[in-house]
């Protein structure tokens, strides 16, 4: 009997281990395995619109090159109209004098076309040898016209001088006469001195200053002039008296001109006459 129940048991317990096992077949059979979904996002929308503002920046680059190019270009074109009419006035530039020959104490009427508006212009009158006797600095008006007078000093001699007028690195002369037959047909009765005298204007000068020299002698002569500076260097000099005997002559001093004593000699004929100055 006990027999049978283990038996019976026995049955019951496999019986119920294959209607699990067919349970969980029909489980796994009738149900997919399902795997997880990952959602990916379109961004086809967003980069397009990117490309977009891509393309606009793109855009506006070139039209800030080409706007650039078109402003250099026109920098350019009025730098060389500008070039092209400053060398024209400079080109243009000359000077006019009211007349060619004048006497002492008179002025010189200096004139300028073609010029810019207030351009300065140097005008120097200058001696036979080239030493500057007046200068000054005139500008031209608004129409670039310059008018401008140079009084004669009266300490000058008849002879040749130069107008010399400088503007924008171009410079012009002009030659002119100067007579004193006025003052000749005046003292043609006085009584020439046979000697020699000579004054200077001053006694004390400073560096750079023009030295004038005047006095009497034989009429129509060689004049030589000889300064000697305090270290005993000497510069020389010549002129001439004029038909009454008188003499006039200008000496422009280094504008380094050592200071202390200095010495002037003039000798006309065999007549020496020696002066003495300071630089200070």
């Amino acid at each position: 009997m006990a027999k049978k129940i283990w038996m019976f048991a026995v049955s019951i317990f496999t019986v119920s281990i294959l209607a699990l096992l067919v349970a969980g077949y029909a489980v796994i059979s009738g149900n997919n395995i399902q795997t997880p979904t990952v959602e990916i996002n379109n961004n086809s929308n967003e980069l397009k619109a990117m490309q977009a503002t891509i393309d606009q920046l793109t855009a506006k680059i070139e039209t800030l090159e080409a706007d650039t190019i078109n402003e250099l270009e026109a920098i350019k074109t009025e730098f060389v109209q500008a070039v092209e009419t400053a060398n024209s006035e400079i080109a243009l530039f000359g000077i006019s004098l009211d007349q060619s020959v004048y006497s002492i104490g008179d002025s010189i009427k200096v004139t300028a076309d073609n010029m810019g508006a207030q351009i300065p212009v140097q005008i120097e009158l200058l001696s036979y040898t080239g030493e500057v006797i007046a200068s000054s600095i005139p500008y031209s008006d608004a129409m670039g016209k310059l008018v401008h007078s140079i009084k004669l000093p009266s300490f000058i001699q008849e002879g040749t001088y130069e107008i010399q007028a400088t503007s924008n690195d171009r410079t012009v002369v002009k030659s002119i006469t100067v007579s004193d037959s006025d003052l000749q047909t005046l003292e043609e009765s006085s009584t020439i001195p046979a000697g020699l005298t000579i004054n200077l204007d001053k006694e004390t000068y400073k560096p750079g200053e023009i030295i004038r020299v005047s006095g009497n002698g034989q009429a129509s002569q060689s004049v030589s002039l000889q300064v000697t500076e305090p270290d005993g260097d000497f510069t020389s000099a010549h002129s001439s008296s004029s038909s009454d005997g008188s003499i006039t002559m200008i000496y422009i001093l280094p504008p380094d001109a050592d200071k202390g004593d200095w010495k002037m000699a003039i000798k006309l004929n065999d007549k020496e006459e020696t002066l003495t100055f300071q630089v200070t």
